[in-house]
């Protein structure tokens, strides 16, 4: 999706799915009867992986990264570039990620984000309201992704004063739009990047405490991706009292350490291909590091 998600999003329409209803209970009962395939990466990292013939009326696979927050040698982190563009598992591999995924929109022709991102208590990039809806859409700047100074995550909604009002959290990864806040629904505009379906990559915090990284393929028969109200449902079944979306469509990637292809688990759509090589340059990602 990257720097414009209006138009890189309508260029897909075509081979998108809308849906013909709301989520139900019938897609829970799928979720709750199918069998995940799942790998321990570190004691504190679960990769999970699975392919549904009937999740929203429609053919869905899903990569789920679960991260228990109570471990503290287990580092969620955002890895960016100022200028530069790079695949997911370039910047990973850098930093010896055990695992990431794409982060948040940005601009594929200059570089850098057009949401706010601060890192260690660097401002990166602000948000880029000047650029208009068919660059910047502000709904999907209106939650963050944030780690405070004790290295605590949370998933925020965006202040009355901005981002840049946040003065006492060095990290901060927008995106949006922003599913679940304190275990409400958040209200959606009528617009066709909530209402069509696509890939889509999005984190969660539970209950427990735990991260919920998840990337959902799509734009393709073997996997059609989802909506935002689909997706907030994902994230309620999986028990995430704070959700929010990241960049997708092309941009969706996820990487695993030592997996082939790169280390690329999903199938990112950027070669208009349904396989493991088609991976975007992007302008950040959401990396987890052992320390």
């Amino acid at each position: 999706m990257g720097i414009r998600p209006v138009i890189t999003f309508l260029s897909v329409v075509i081979i998108s799915c809308t849906p013909t209803r709301n989520p139900g209970h019938r897609d829970l009962h799928t979720l709750n009867t199918v069998s995940w395939e799942v790998t321990r990466l570190d004691p504190a990292v679960t990769w999970r992986h699975s392919s549904f013939l009937t999740l929203f009326d429609t053919i869905e696979n899903i990569n789920i990264l679960d991260i228990d927050l109570n471990d503290s040698g287990i580092h969620p982190t955002i890895l960016y570039q100022d200028t530069l563009l790079s695949p997911t598992h370039e910047i990973a591999e850098k930093e010896n990620a055990l695992a990431a995924v794409n982060g948040n929109f940005f601009h594929m022709q200059r570089g850098g984000s057009v949401c706010y991102l601060k890192v260690g208590g660097r401002v990166i990039d602000t948000s880029q309201t000047n650029l208009g809806q068919k660059y910047f859409l502000d709904e999907l700047d209106d939650a963050a992704f944030t780690i405070d100074a004790m290295g605590k995550v949370a998933i925020l909604p965006c202040p009355p004063a901005g981002w840049q009002s946040l003065t006492h959290i060095p990290t901060i990864l927008s995106g949006g739009p922003p599913l679940l806040i304190h275990n409400k629904a958040i209200p959606l505009i009528n617009h066709s990047f909530n209402r069509n379906r696509y890939a889509r990559t999005g984190v969660g915090i539970t209950t427990r405490h735990h991260l919920l990284i998840v990337a959902i393929d799509g734009h393709s028969d073997k996997s059609r991706g989802v909506t935002i109200d689909e997706f907030r449902t994902l994230f309620q079944y999986l028990h995430c009292t704070d959700a929010m979306n990241l960049d997708g469509g092309g941009s969706t990637t996820m990487y695993i350490k030592g997996q082939p292809y790169n280390g690329i688990v999903n199938y990112p759509t950027d070669n208009k291909k349904y396989d493991h090589t088609g991976e975007r340059k992007i302008a950040n990602i959401l990396a987890v590091i052992r320390k």
